[in-house]
């Protein structure tokens, strides 16, 4: 995997993560979910 590509997904969650902890709202799981649904679509499409 691109190493860039792999230090921006690793910052992205770790900010997700802290919104998680901040909020715990239900509207951060479907980000989440929404953001490896955009992985997964990438992985195939590329």
């Amino acid at each position: 995997m691109n190493q860039r590509f792999t230090d921006r997904a690793v910052a992205f969650l770790r900010e997700v993560f802290f919104l998680l902890l901040l909020h715990q709202r239900p509207l951060l799981w479907s980000t989440i979910q929404a953001y490896h649904t955009s992985l997964v679509l990438k992985f195939f499409y590329r």
